[in-house]
């Protein structure tokens, strides 16, 4: 694993099996031999950048910002929303969040995973009084302890409810609806606070896999139009791996050429 979720092999086959191109097609489309591009596909450490190049024009992504995050990659520069704001990484390796508004005590729980106790301490040592539960999507690694915080907070869980709007005291936000990884998935966007939670439609330089085909471009065309639309400095808060920017994200995400 490098800086990122996904290396620049994880971003190619991402984006192959979105496309359901074969290796035979994908490497004559690109005039590269098969064996470039199985290592390739590989993860090979020290990447043809011209082959690369190649292959990732012919899936439809940015050669250059590819190029880069393979052979150039800039860490992440640490960016965090106002408090009260929390991200946990947790055991199975999703993340949980907790945002609250500096002018009231209620706020939202995003992504229960896993650990419970850990995010209750959390919680609790925010300050924060959960008024809803988010759900970004129903997989297993963000919804493991759901219940078990539903226990300790009884109150309302927001799924993928387009153009829904939520209201937790001072906190205000909106749901949209970016099915392709899955077909509940949701991004809760709080613009006054500058924060929105992506789940796994948007990472840190890449996306989450999607269903190939339909689904693989949907997720594409609405993670463009409900997320990277977003003011510039909005802070995006994935499922996995580090915070980003929706600057940096139209800079540097392959993806989005």
């Amino acid at each position: 694993m490098g800086l990122f979720e996904d290396d620049y092999n994880d971003i190619l086959r991402k984006a192959r099996t979105g496309l359901r191109m074969s290796g035979e097609d994908l490497a004559a489309r690109a005039g590269v031999s098969t064996s470039v591009l199985r290592d390739l596909l590989a993860g090979t450490p020290e990447p043809d950048e011209d082959a690369l190049r190649r292959i990732a024009a012919a899936l439809g992504l940015d050669a250059q910002k590819l190029a880069d995050l393979a052979l150039r990659p800039e860490p992440q520069k640490p960016v965090t929303p106002a408090p009260p704001f929390a991200a946990l990484s947790l055991e199975r390796a999703a993340n949980c969040y907790v945002l609250g508004h500096r002018d009231g005590r209620q706020g939202v729980v995003v992504d229960p995973g896993d650990e419970a106790d850990r995010i209750a301490n959390e919680v609790e040592r925010l300050g924060v009084v959960p008024a809803f539960i988010l759900v970004t999507h129903d997989h297993g690694d963000h919804v493991g302890a759901l219940t078990a915080i539903r226990r300790r907070y009884p109150v309302p869980v927001i799924r993928s409810q387009d153009g829904a709007g939520i209201e937790a005291g001072a906190l205000r936000g909106r749901v949209r609806a970016i099915t392709g990884h899955s077909p509940d998935s949701a991004v809760f966007i709080f613009e006054e606070r500058g924060v929105a939670f992506t789940g796994d439609a948007l990472f840190a330089r890449s996306v989450g896999g999607a269903e190939p085909g339909e689904g693989y471009r949907t997720q594409i065309d609405r993670v463009r139009s409900a997320i990277l639309s977003l003011p510039p400095a909005t802070v995006l808060a994935p499922g996995h791996g580090p915070l980003t920017t929706v600057a940096d994200e139209r800079r540097r995400n392959p993806f989005f050429p």
